[in-house]
C-alpha cells in the first residue's frame, strides 16, 4: 500500500484598511478573529483556521496536501462579520512544505453613530444641574474626538434642539440637557472612547460621568443612556 502523502501548511499576512485605504488597527473596529475557510477541491466540506486579528500574520495547522479554495473573514465578538477578502482559488498545498499565500486585505467601514440620553435620576437632569459640558477622548491615547453633537428637542420637557461642539481642552458649559433630549452624531470614527460629562449648579460641580463607550463600525449605532453620579458637594 502506498504511503499517504505528507500534510502541508499555509502561511499568510493580512491587514485592515478603511474605505479610504488608510490602515486600521484591529482594536479600532473590535476586530478579534481572522478566519481562513479552506476547502480541498478533491473532497466535500472544508475546515476553518482561526487567527488573532492583531497578529497580522500566521501559519496554519497541518492540513491534507492538495488543491484548495480559500476564503477569508474578519470577525468581531461584539459586531459579528466585519469584512471578507477576495477568495484565493487553486492554491496548491504541497506535502511537507509551508505554502505562502497572497497578502490578504480587509476593507472595513470604520465609522458609526451615537444615540445617547443623559440621566441624573428621579426629578430630571435640570433639577440637579443647570449646565452640562461634554468631552470625548480615545481610550487608547487620550486624543480628543472634536465632533459636533446634535441635541434633539425634548418632547416632554419642551427644551429646544441645539448642537454641541466638543472641545476637550476647554469643554463648553451649555444649558442643561434633559433626559428626553436625544444626543446624536453620525460618521464618528469607530473606537473605544471615554466620554466625560460634567454637570454644574450655580457654578458648583454636582454631577459627573466618565463612562467608556465603543462607537461601532459598519455605520451601526450605539444606543445608550449615560447615568450621572453625584459629587456629594454641599451646594448641590
Amino acid at each position: 500500500m502506498a504511503d499517504s502523502p505528507l500534510p502541508g501548511k499555509f502561511s499568510l499576512q493580512w491587514s485592515v484598511v478603511d474605505t479610504a485605504q488608510k490602515a486600521l488597527s484591529c482594536d479600532r473596529i473590535d476586530g478579534v478573529t481572522m478566519t481562513v475557510l479552506a476547502r480541498n477541491l478533491a473532497v466535500d466540506g472544508g475546515n476553518t483556521y482561526p487567527f488573532s486579528c492583531s497578529t497580522g500574520m500566521g501559519e496554519s495547522e497541518l492540513l491534507v496536501a492538495g488543491t484548495y479554495k480559500l476564503d477569508f473573514e474578519l470577525g468581531s465578538a461584539a459586531f459579528g462579520l466585519l469584512a471578507t477578502a477576495p477568495q484565493q482559488s487553486s492554491v496548491v498545498i504541497e506535502p511537507g512544505k509551508v505554502t505562502q499565500l497572497e497578502p490578504v486585505v480587509f476593507q472595513v467601514e470604520a465609522t458609526g453613530a451615537l444615540a445617547l440620553n443623559l440621566s441624573a435620576g428621579a426629578g430630571g437632569n435640570c433639577a440637579a444641574m443647570d449646565t452640562i459640558s461634554i468631552a470625548l477622548t480615545h481610550a487608547s491615547d487620550g486624543a480628543c474626538e472634536p465632533i459636533v453633537l446634535s441635541v434633539g428637542a425634548g418632547a416632554t420637557s419642551g427644551k429646544p434642539a441645539s448642537t454641541y461642539t466638543i472641545n476637550c481642552a476647554a469643554p463648553t458649559d451649555v444649558p442643561c440637557i434633559e433626559t428626553d433630549q436625544l444626543i446624536t452624531a453620525t460618521a464618528v470614527a469607530s473606537d473605544q472612547y471615554t466620554i466625560r460629562l460634567r454637570g454644574k449648579k450655580a457654578g458648583t460641580l454636582c454631577r459627573t460621568n466618565d463612562d467608556t463607550i465603543r462607537v461601532p463600525p459598519l455605520g451601526m449605532t450605539l444606543t445608550r443612556t449615560l447615568n450621572f453620579a453625584s459629587t456629594g458637594a454641599t451646594d448641590c
